[in-house]
């Protein structure tokens, strides 16, 4: 009696953890799933990518809207699968380099949890024929980025994980201010073009810009619109820093760590009416470069840690549901053990749009 009741039991207990076990593996897909909805509704709205097109036979250099500049040297590229490059080669850039470029490209800056504040965030893809391209092994590419900050740099790698959150790796390299030539550029016909410098550093580029159009030389219109758009390349161009060989290809980041001394938790809670199953959480930061992101999914409460005490910033939350969007959207100051309740509401995609580029 007493082994067929212990046999009995047995066979219980591996039922229910087989049960359990299939339960997890389900709420686990559901919970995936609920969050790739969330990520679609935001890459509606994600920054635009910059392509290039080049020749596959020679180096090119190409240079981003906001100054990025790439050196593609096809010798050190090979296809995913070994293949031959074809005639031309594709490139990809995004150049995300404010906060509300940062979220509405879902990419946060924290590397393992912690804050960092970022110089720009980069996105860099390259192909041939539609086959993505990888470097050669032991091969770099050379970047220049923007410089947006005074402050030291270092070069991050992205990686996302399967919900799409963001964390950056720490790279050995660092960012060093490059000293530009001061009255010369050169265009893709290696035309050369000089610019006149200006010493009244109090200027605005676009007061710069003027003076010179308007210094006695009579061009046409379309020749006013070209010095125009060539000087404002030439201006932004000016601030990047020295070249930096990257090992590979996709997320870059140009960060550095905050620095706080006094930090905290932050907890945010949804309306129990609002029958919320998954949703994303963000906090978009005043005072820094930076935007931090929490889901919530499967009854796990969003929560920040170690967020620096005093810090303004904009908590910002949104769901779907019925492929309706619900958000909200509160300023505060961060304070010690700050608790949030979050109360959704439906909201068409031009404010949602606007919510998220603010």
């Amino acid at each position: 009696m007493t082994r067929t009741l212990i046999f009995f039991l047995s066979v219980c207990l591996l039922i229910c953890s087989c049960s359990n076990s299939k339960k997890t593996k389900d709420d686990d897909t559901n919970d995936k799933a609920g969050i790739t909805i969330l990520n679609y509704a935001l890459k509606k709205f994600e920054e635009p990518s910059q392509t290039f097109k080049v020749s596959g036979d020679k180096p090119s250099v190409v240079t981003g809207r906001r100054g990025t500049k790439i050196s593609i040297n096809p010798n050190d590229l090979i296809t995913e699968s070994g293949k031959l490059l074809g005639q031309n080669i594709e490139v990809e850039l995004k150049e995300l380099t404010n906060t509300g470029q940062l979220l509405k490209s879902n990419a946060q800056t924290t590397s393992d949890g912690k804050l960092l504040i970022s110089g720009g965030a980069y996105f860099i893809g390259v192909t041939s024929n539609g086959e993505q391209l990888k470097l050669k092994e032991g091969k770099n590419l050379s970047v220049q980025l923007p410089k947006l900050s005074d402050k030291e740099m270092a070069l991050f790698y992205g990686q996302r994980n399967d919900l799409g959150q963001m964390n950056w790796q720490k790279a050995t390299e660092t960012f060093k201010a490059s000293k530009q030539p001061a009255n010369t550029t050169k265009t893709n016909d290696t035309t050369s073009i000089s610019y006149i410098v200006w010493d009244d550093e109090k200027k605005s580029d676009i007061d710069k810009i003027m003076d010179y159009v308007d210094s006695g030389y009579n061009p046409t219109p379309e020749e006013k619109e070209r010095n125009i758009k060539q000087r404002k390349n030439y201006v932004v161009s000016q601030k990047v820093y020295d070249e930096i060989g990257i090992s590979k290809l996709g997320w870059i980041n140009c960060d550095r760590f905050l620095e706080a001394d006094n930090t905290t938790e932050l907890y945010a809670t949804f309306n129990p009416q609002d029958s919320v199953k998954n949703a994303n959480v963000y906090l978009v930061f005043k005072d820094i470069n930076s935007v931090i992101q929490a889901s919530y999914y499967s009854d796990k409460s969003p929560q920040f840690e170690n967020m620096p005490i005093g810090y303004k910033a904009r908590l910002i939350a949104y769901t779907v549901k019925d492929e309706k969007v619900f958000a909200y959207s509160t300023d505060l100051t961060i304070t010690k053990g700050q608790k949030i309740t979050l109360h959704l509401k439906e909201i068409n995609d031009k404010d949602f749009k606007k919510l998220i580029s603010n």
